[in-house]
């Protein structure tokens, strides 16, 4: 075992995710320009997380035992994927790349320049990530600690409190303050480097620039199959990874937030592809995105609550969305308002909403009262190095391009980031969770969690979709 077996898990982790993706996303004979870019670097996001739900699912149990069964799990993938890819109708051809134009050269230059900045950030992604040692704040509680432990001892053992681990028999459990954070992750990377042959922090904080340059990749692809030139689409996939938040949590090993903001794009990116083609393969790969999200960090399950409410309404006729809307108005609000209302989070449990609190499981209970953190959430969105121009630009441009996306398949993730939106305005302004606004910790990383999709929406809003016609060339 040494960097051979690093280097053969990563692959193998991006092949089966790549796999799922190019037999439920990509129409037969109908591959269009960025598909195979949007399968290999949303590969390399969902394939981990299989892979860590599978190695998860095996509770305590030896690294080697657990690798050689989550491997074979994997392994079926591409036979599924096979009969998958056979059993889903063909339909006529997905929207085709557009032909280049006269007007398209004075852009040119956007693609060699977008690629040199993406080497540059990239290369120093990976200077940092590799010299500097992985910092001990709390994403190494959360994560990064069960994901050494485990290493060192060889096997999965279970993560409890302090507390019940005082109460264990000794050498039995291990002791973590956050013991119920979800373990997909650092399971995957605790059996990376135990096929490594034993824990290093450069080889673990590398995965995390290859993460940074995978949702480049996704977003880049994603654009040019819905019809964007590459220069456009490489330009907007700079654009992305070098927003200051984006860059620096390129290099900051341990940190689930960018894996969940680029798995959010990548479920967004599937969904409007099926909700554009009306078809069972992108909606299966859109729901397995959106199921694995609480799999990464527990905001994950309200964001998978939102993705499915959102799509879901686009996806029903016209009138079913009428007649939801008022039912919500009519139903859903007085009894939330009178006698409070019950929500299934996935992957977590129910939420109880009333006007006065939330309980969230894992998190308790939430007060609800009006917290004055408005100026310290306006410094960090518009006026700290954080985001570039990006939340002066996002809104204005969606709100001039209304009538491009109003009624097409970009309403539901415009539906989705007003959802969002919400549930950030309610957290931050009304719960106790004001003090990350307050101390100017969390609230930017929260924020991350949907950046692509907004870098995306406003590059695919830019973006006519082609008519449907030839193969992939």
């Amino acid at each position: 075992m040494s960097a051979t077996g690093y280097l053969l898990a990563l692959t193998v982790s991006g092949l089966a995710g790549a796999a799922v993706l190019w037999s439920s996303a990509v129409r037969k004979g109908g591959a269009q320009r960025g598909d195979l870019l949007l399968c290999a670097c949303g590969g390399f996001l969902l394939g981990p997380l299989l892979l860590g739900c599978l190695l998860w699912a095996q509770g305590a149990a030896p690294i080697a035992q657990a690798v050689l069964t989550a491997l074979a799990g994997i392994g079926l993938l591409a036979p599924i994927a096979w009969l998958l890819r056979r059993r889903l109708p063909a339909g006529q051809g997905g929207p085709a790349s557009p032909a280049p134009r006269a007007g398209d050269a004075p852009a040119r230059w956007l693609g060699p320049v977008s690629l040199a900045l993406l080497a540059v950030g990239f290369t120093l992604c990976l200077v940092q990530a590799w010299s500097l040692p992985i910092l001990t704040w709390d994403a190494w509680n959360a994560w990064l600690a069960k994901a050494r432990a485990w290493t060192e001892v060889g096997a999965f053992l279970p993560v409890l409190g302090v507390e019940d681990w005082l109460a264990a028999p000794a050498g039995s459990a291990l002791a973590n303050v956050a013991p119920r954070y979800p373990e997909a992750i650092p399971r995957w990377l605790a059996a990376l480097m135990w096929l490594r042959g034993g824990w290093s922090d450069p080889w673990a904080a590398l995965v995390w620039p290859l993460i940074w340059l995978a949702g480049g990749g996704l977003l880049a692809g994603a654009l040019r199959s819905r019809g964007a030139t590459w220069p456009a689409s490489l330009a907007a996939a700079a654009l992305l990874l070098t927003l200051p938040m984006v860059a620096a949590h390129g290099t900051l090993a341990g940190y689930m937030d960018l894996w969940l903001a680029l798995t959010v794009l990548l479920a967004v990116v599937l969904g409007d592809r099926w909700l554009r083609e009306r078809r069972a393969g992108p909606a299966l790969g859109w729901l397995l995105a959106v199921l694995l999200l609480p799999a990464i960090k527990l905001e994950g399950a309200v964001y998978a609550l939102l993705l499915i409410a959102a799509f879901l309404a686009w996806w029903l006729p016209s009138g079913w969305r009428l007649a939801a809307v008022v039912v919500l108005v009519a139903v859903v609000l007085p009894v939330w308002w009178l006698w409070g209302l019950s929500v299934p989070l996935p992957g977590l449990g129910w939420a109880r909403l009333s006007p006065e609190e939330i309980r969230m499981p894992l998190l308790g209970t939430l007060t609800l009262e009006w917290r004055p953190v408005t100026d310290k959430v306006l410094e960090s969105l518009f006026l700290l190095p954080n985001w570039s121009l990006l939340w002066y630009v996002a809104p204005l441009a969606l709100l001039g391009l209304h009538r491009t996306w109003r009624r097409g398949s970009l309403a539901a993730p415009v539906a989705f980031l007003t959802a969002v939106a919400a549930f950030h305005f309610v957290l931050f302004f009304l719960t106790p969770a004001s003090a990350w606004a307050d101390d100017l910790t969390s609230l930017n990383r929260l924020v991350l969690h949907v950046a692509p999709v907004w870098v995306w929406l406003l590059a695919a809003a830019l973006t006519r979709p082609q008519a449907p016609r030839g193969r992939y060339a």
